[in-house]
């Protein structure tokens, strides 16, 4: 605003109301305790108090259309709606995280994620599609860190179309939760294999019987729990044992906790999929099969390697150019090594 009116910042704090603003430190003016707890929650409340009376100034002096001015306002806006509350006409910290919460001023699609329950990401998450045979990079792409990795599918699947290979996919190695996206869908199509680890491996259920430990006939429909007992099941739908015949099943404490309903089985849309991959695992050939993906993990790994771990620029679509730009270095030099390879 000072600059837009080239006037000096202490006019423009005094005439909008904001002496916090004026200074070079915001914790400096704010000037108190840190370690007290009354002192925080009174200068969060002044602090707020001086951002809406900014607010309100600039509506005043008609400003609020400067497109400039109009970025900080909505990100302003949006870190309020999220994070503030107001009690007792108290401005507070809210509790709880929204799930879309922005985690960036400058940077208006950045997100909080999580890999692992122990690994969480600030920032995006990048997506690779390669061909293993020839240890390229395909397509690439970039989402906001809270998305399910799945939604990148649909990205990477227009990259290769636009290709214009016209190749169909023979086998198609992805991380599971990729699965059931539109890559996993054109290849089996295609008349192709998908390989992955299935939804249900590593789940233990907690020490009671797993999925894997139920007989499912996809033929017939039904589905068959360890004591012998056969329901019929539908695709989409989460089946149940019926309450009374779990009741007085001498297996009841190693298949379910439930005191008021029986045993409940999800049975997944492609759940054909994941009956064939579940029985992929359980093979010396299948799990040695399943090993290839590391090739993908290679390439991301080099790419990581060569423009760093950290996102380089801010937003999705310049992080999208940068996936791209790296990985047709990372071609380059692959096609220079089995050509080098070859003379």
């Amino acid at each position: 605003v000072a600059k837009r009116r080239g006037q000096d910042l202490d006019d423009i704090c005094k005439a909008a109301g904001t002496p916090l603003f004026a200074g070079s430190s915001l914790k400096a003016a704010l000037d108190i305790d840190w370690n007290s707890v009354e002192q925080r929650e009174s200068a969060l409340d002044g602090l707020c108090r001086q951002v809406f009376s900014f607010v309100g100034w600039i509506e005043k002096e008609g400003l609020s259309d400067d497109s400039e001015l109009q970025f900080y306002l909505t990100a302003a806006a949006q870190v309020w709606s999220q994070n503030l509350d107001i009690i007792e006409d108290r401005f507070q910290i809210g509790h709880g995280v929204p799930s879309d919460r922005r985690i960036s001023i400058e940077d208006a699609e950045m997100r909080h994620g999580r890999k692992s329950k122990s690994k969480t990401i600030n920032g995006f998450k990048e997506h690779l599609a390669g061909d293993l045979d020839n240890d390229l990079v395909l397509a690439g792409a970039v989402t906001p860190a809270n998305r399910p990795e799945g939604e990148a599918a649909e990205s990477l699947l227009r990259d290769l179309e636009a290709q214009g290979l016209g190749q169909s996919v023979a086998e198609l190695y992805v991380d599971r939760a990729y699965s059931d996206g539109p890559l996993a869908v054109r290849a089996l199509e295609d008349g192709g294999d998908v390989l992955c680890r299935s939804r249900s491996a590593g789940r233990s259920n907690k020490g009671r019987f797993p999925k894997t430990a139920f007989e499912l006939d996809l033929d017939r429909m039904s589905a068959t729990c360890p004591a012998g007992m056969t329901i019929p099941i539908r695709i989409g739908e989460v089946a149940s044992f019926p309450k009374e015949s779990c009741a007085a099943c001498s297996k009841r404490s190693q298949c379910t906790r439930a005191t008021k309903n029986g045993r409940t089985l999800s049975i997944a849309n492609d759940e054909n999929l994941q009956s064939i991959l579940r029985q992929r695992e359980q093979t010396e050939e299948g799990r040695q099969q399943l090993r290839r993906r590391v090739g993908i993990e290679h390439m991301l790994a080099h790419l990581s390697a060569r423009k760093g771990p950290r996102a380089r620029y801010r937003g999705l679509r310049n992080n999208v150019f940068d996936t791209r730009r790296t990985a047709a270095i990372y071609n380059l030099e692959s096609i220079h090594r089995r050509v080098a390879a070859a003379a």
